[in-house]
């Protein structure tokens, strides 16, 4: 099982996590870089420390692409994914919040269309995941 956020989203959160003040003067620090830049960044060949994630589809599919957990759930659902998993092991679980990305008001998150296009394009696999969960339709990935 595993949980997937939407890809934008997804990197907006990376975005802001790699924003934060520990990590200020170091390489994977993101401090006065717009959203844009850091999408523009990690689509680059030679990404800096700040923009260097993996795709989220590299964690749960094969090499060929097929999905490889048999539970897929929203990132913005976790009640289900926690009702899923406290059905399977018995057990209550409480998740304390952790790793949290900071919110910053004001902050623009969108990106140009020429980015947003490249961005579908590179990570074609993770929007086809996540339009496939959206529509109920995973088992075409298995």
């Amino acid at each position: 099982m595993a949980v997937m956020r939407e890809p934008v989203q997804w990197l907006g959160s990376w975005f802001r996590y790699r924003q934060r003040p520990a990590l200020q003067g170091r390489p994977n620090s993101a401090a006065g870089v717009s959203f844009n830049d850091f999408v523009s960044a990690y689509l680059s060949k030679d990404r800096p420390a700040y923009a260097n994630i993996a795709q989220q589809s590299d964690f749960i599919t094969d090499k060929n692409g097929a999905l490889l957990v048999d539970h897929l759930y929203f990132y913005s659902d976790l009640p289900a994914a926690l009702q899923f998993l406290e059905k399977r092991l018995q057990q209550t679980i409480t998740l304390p919040l952790v790793n949290k990305s900071p919110q910053r008001g004001g902050e623009d998150m969108s990106l140009s269309p020429e980015l947003t296009a490249e961005l579908h394009r590179a990570n074609a696999l993770d929007f086809e995941i996540y339009e496939a969960l959206q529509s109920g339709n995973l088992s075409r990935l298995r």
